[in-house]
């Protein structure tokens, strides 16, 4: 749409939003179809201007995202209110990344397994070594968005000295 940040000086580079996605533990995945919008939560990885997320094979985000491709991606992080007696003096300190893209399904077991041992070293931190079986592999999806478009915008604290 050619939409300019309005807010330029809270602008995140390339590198500092896909630094960012990599540690975010959750994010939002924005979907629509026949002029139905939904959004839901997930666990996601971010890797190599990938966004993947798994899912089971029924359900709303999977029947969306197969037929609209299309998708919206977000992901933040709270830092701290900045509290005011003048209301319009409140703010807050926060990381935000939004980006957009196509969705596709991934069929190849071998790219599910090494995509979901991918999941658990971000979220598992007890140094598991994981695997999983053909059947395993087959009961859940796993989504790839290509992301097309990035922004990421912060506004963080002063650094004390």
């Amino acid at each position: 749409m050619g939409w300019v940040m309005r807010r330029k000086d809270r602008a995140m580079t390339r590198k500092e939003s896909e630094r960012f996605l990599k540690q975010a533990l959750v994010g939002r995945l924005g979907t629509s179809w026949r002029n139905q919008p939904y959004v839901v939560p997930l666990n996601f990885v971010y890797d190599r201007g990938k966004v993947y997320l798994h899912c089971s094979k029924q359900g709303k985000k999977l029947a969306y995202l197969i037929r609209n491709p299309k998708v919206g991606f977000e992901a933040d992080q709270l830092i701290r209110i900045k509290r005011s007696r003048n209301p319009c003096a409140f703010s807050t300190y926060y990381r935000s990344v939004i980006a957009s893209g196509e969705a596709r399904v991934i069929k190849a077991l071998r790219v599910k397994a090494e995509i979901l041992k991918k999941f658990v070293r971000k979220y598992d931190k007890s140094n598991r070594k994981p695997s999983y079986g053909k059947e395993e592999l087959e009961r859940v999806e796993v989504v790839a968005i290509t992301v097309q478009e990035i922004t990421g915008k912060q506004n963080l604290p002063a650094k004390r000295s």
